[in-house]
């Protein structure tokens, strides 16, 4: 959470401000959690002074303004926050001064010159409960309701090297450059809007475990996040985890949602429910059975009535229209097929058959409805040079819901796979196998069926590989200390110590591989020492092994091995060969605010320490060649154990001053 302070400085009128902000202001945010502050002092020490001040105005998560004095200044920004954010914003005078006559009506925390520390805590109270209050605090948005309320993402821009490189790492499904990514984004300013965009990527390439991760910080920071939410439910859904995924659109709809973004949570619920229904009858093997059954089942009712709501939301959304009409189409013929079992829910004859006619005339409704959001969609989609691959798929499933003619509904899907490249009839197909089971629709599916030309067990297939769980990945994570430099104080690996450490690292590797119930799998940076020692013997072991260098491969060599004694740079070459090496993307420096000469190897960590997760499946273990004690600079072997436990690695630490006979740190374990 960013916070903006805007306040005069130095000494005015009697107010040492510079004070202020360390003894009220600094004590009042002072651990709160993910909240970082700044000034306009500091825009002025960095330049760009109109452009970066109107840029921390209007994306600032709060704003504090002291209005102790007539300061022009003060003033001007406080307008710009007030006209163009409609919260929040807190505003702070001295008790010993007034405030002008425009102001007095505001709301403002006024503090005592004697007694900061009091007026401090007041503040955290005032900011911790703002930051709740979801209503307008500016007089602007208060006095004209109608205005359109604007959030600070809408003035937030993104680096274009930091979107450019989420689409470099999206179109290779890099799944660890986008988690490494999603890390770089959370520091920065426009942290909410970098994240998005690599959850966007993650769940655009179907990666749903690490899509969450994201998606779940999104929500955190912004609990009410429409798009966040309605993601979460989608992955929630996928992951087989129905409750969260109907918590997550629960709070789309207990919101002030947009009615497409209402459409899209009732029609998710509307899928869950049918999910649901679904599971209910498979294992029924009886045809006439699983019919009564999926029949009596109220989550058929359920679902055709959230998918009905959502396209009355909005009712450009055809996916949720044609869901509704398909299930309207399968309660009507299951009802035809039981009339006793569907008149079993009313008191009387009358009343079911009433209900029955209900349902054919909304069958109707829904069939013209659809075919037009079909049409609608249809005609915006020519524009577009891909099309869309669901939206000709729903054109043929309308087709097969409303025709009674096969070989009409049997064109709509070879037209479907005529216009889409890599037509995905294994999954369409399992969703009219549906029917099929059922009994639904009889004199049509087979038609359709025939025109994907996919056979039962492709439907099954197709089935399964959602649901398939890949083995267990061992992936041995190598970490730990290059040579002594000549001169180093403080000894971590003396180079004579090199056959220890080697037979150390093999020993435990050797440990690793015994305990793994499937493939195994080592990974490390090239760095001379521990990483490429680890390498050497991950190949003599027959295990195959992936690196990362943080810059190209001669830069690396020219400033990491050739400054470390003994043989690396022969030995670099000598493996290289046998290495599934990653060359790390080399303009982070454009997008990373804090990025110094070291950025680069704590760059490569990290990414290492994604990557040993991003195997599917993966049981992660850390071999660490370490002295116990943090690292000389960012990216050391400290920092990459710490990360990769964080995320749930089991770590083998081989502590070097027990190991060399040092006078060292005791082991941090």
């Amino acid at each position: 959470m960013d916070v903006f302070i805007v306040r005069p400085f130095g000494v005015k009128e009697e107010i040492d401000f510079d004070q202020m902000e360390r003894e009220l202001i600094g004590p009042a945010l002072e651990g709160i959690p993910d909240l970082t502050w700044g000034t306009t002092g500091e825009i002025f020490q960095q330049g760009n002074i109109r452009t970066d001040m109107m840029d921390r105005l209007l994306t600032a998560d709060l704003v504090i303004a002291d209005i102790s004095i007539h300061n022009a200044n003060v003033y001007y920004e406080l307008g710009i926050r007030h006209a163009l954010r409609h919260r929040p914003t807190v505003l702070i005078r001295s008790r010993k001064h007034d405030v002008p006559f425009d102001l007095k009506t505001d709301r403002y925390l006024a503090y005592d010159l004697n007694d900061l520390a009091t007026g401090a805590k007041a503040l955290r109270e005032t900011v911790l409960a703002t930051l709740k209050n979801d209503a307008p605090d500016s007089p602007v948005y208060q006095l004209l309701p109608q205005l359109d309320i604007r959030e600070g993402s809408d003035y937030i821009t993104i680096p274009r090297a930091f979107v450019e490189a989420v689409r470099y790492a999206k179109e290779r499904r890099n799944l660890p450059g986008l988690l490494l990514l999603a890390r770089e984004a959370r520091v920065e300013r426009w942290h909410l809007e970098g994240e998005r965009l690599v959850a966007e990527a993650l769940f655009a390439t179907n990666q749903l475990p690490p899509a969450l991760e994201v998606w779940n910080r999104i929500h955190e920071k912004r609990r009410t996040d429409a798009d966040a939410n309605l993601k979460l439910g989608t992955i929630h859904q996928r992951l087989g985890d129905l409750p969260a995924a109907n918590l997550a659109l629960d709070r789309v709809l207990n919101s002030d949602a947009s009615p497409a973004d209402r459409s899209d949570a009732l029609a998710q619920k509307g899928r869950n429910f049918k999910d649901q229904w679904v599971a209910s009858w498979k294992v029924v093997s009886d045809p006439k059975e699983r019919q009564i059954v999926a029949l009596e089942s109220d989550l058929l009712m359920k679902s055709m009535d959230a998918y009905y709501k959502g396209f009355l939301e909005d009712l450009d959304g055809y996916y949720a229209g044609l869901n509704a009409l398909a299930m309207t189409v399968v309660l009507i013929e299951l009802a035809d097929h039981h009339p006793d079992v569907f008149s079993a829910r009313f008191e009387d004859e009358e009343d079911a058959q009433y209900a029955l006619r209900q349902l054919r005339r909304r069958r109707e409704e829904l069939d013209n409805a659809v075919e037009v959001a079909l049409a609608a969609a249809s005609y915006r989609d020519e524009r577009k040079t891909t099309k869309d691959a669901w939206l000709v798929a729903s054109v043929a499933d309308h087709r097969l819901l409303t025709s009674d003619r096969p070989a009409f509904v049997r064109q709509g899907y070879l037209d479907a796979m005529a216009l889409v490249d890599g037509f995905n009839g294994a999954s369409v197909a399992r969703q009219l196998a549906l029917y099929a089971e059922l009994g639904i629709r009889t004199q049509v599916t087979p038609a359709a069926l025939d025109a994907l030309n996919v056979s039962e067990e492709q439907v099954v297939e197709a089935a399964a590989a959602e649901t398939e769980t890949p083995p267990p990945v061992r992936v041995i994570l190598s970490a730990g200390h290059r040579p002594d430099l000549p001169g180093r104080k403080s000894e971590r690996f003396p180079l004579e110590h090199e056959a220890k450490a080697r037979a150390a690292i093999k020993a435990e590797v050797e440990r690793e591989v015994a305990t793994a119930d499937g493939p195994v799998i080592g990974l490390a940076g090239l760095a001379a020492g521990s990483d490429i020692l680890f390498h050497e013997v991950c190949i003599e072991l027959g295990i195959k092994t992936h690196g990362a260098l943080p810059m190209p491969k001669d830069a690396f060599i020219a400033q990491s091995l050739s400054e470390c004694p003994g043989d690396w740079v022969e030995r670099f070459r000598k493996i290289e060969g046998d290495v599934e090496i990653e060359v790390l993307h080399q303009d982070a420096a454009a997008w990373v605010s804090r990025a110094d000469e070291n950025y680069p190897y704590e760059r490569c960590g990290m990414w290492l320490s994604m990557r040993a997760f991003a195997w599917p499946n993966a049981e992660v273990s850390v071999v660490g060649l370490w002295d116990g004690a943090p690292g000389d600079g960012g990216g050391g072997t400290a920092e990459t154990i710490a990360l990769a436990r964080e995320r749930g690695a089991k770590v083998v630490h081989i502590h070097t001053p027990s190991l060399f006979g040092l006078d060292g740190l005791p082991s941090a374990d």
